[in-house]
């Protein structure tokens, strides 16, 4: 159903021609080769540009913060991100509620201050992330930049990435 609704807006776009295409969710990116074959072009992807960005910063304990589908689909793992030298480190299920709480308050429009955000991100880097990645879009929406020393935000990343051609 998803798929056919994603076929649909292409379909509208007609023969318009793209130089990028960015997926801004990334528990979406399940669905990345599939909406890259209907374009013919694959998306530029939030994963791919924060593995790169671990492996860049030589960071060995990363903290993931993420919605629960992201989580239980392994989308970052999957992607690499997991390695002989860099380890995932997860929430807590108490703390994995509160992020998804605090997803589902910026999906309703109902915005929640980073200082929600912070604690979840501390707790990650008391087990022993170095940094800790927001690995759902809600959550880069809530950062604050004086959050951005303690994490890796990958839509800031493909940002930067298409800005800089």
């Amino acid at each position: 159903m998803l798929l056919l609704r994603f076929g649909r807006v292409f379909i509208a776009f007609g023969n318009t021609k793209f130089t990028d295409v960015v997926i801004a969710c990334n528990t979406a990116h399940i669905f990345a080769d599939e909406i890259g074959n209907m374009l013919n072009m694959q998306p530029s992807s939030l994963i791919k540009a924060t593995v790169n960005e671990v492996r860049k910063q030589r960071l060995e304990n990363v903290g993931l913060l993420a919605s629960p589908t992201t989580l239980k689909k392994q989308i970052f793992e999957s992607a690499g991100l997991k390695s002989k030298k860099t380890q995932v480190l997860r929430p807590a299920k108490s703390s994995q509620r509160k992020v998804e709480g605090l997803i589902r308050k910026v999906i309703a429009n109902k915005m929640p201050s980073d200082n929600e955000l912070l604690p979840e991100i501390m707790k990650l880097q008391e087990i022993g992330a170095e940094k800790v990645i927001l690995g759902c879009t809600e959550l880069s929406v809530i950062n604050n930049s004086k959050n951005n020393r303690l994490v890796i935000d990958p839509l800031e990343l493909i940002t930067n990435q298409i800005m800089r051609g």
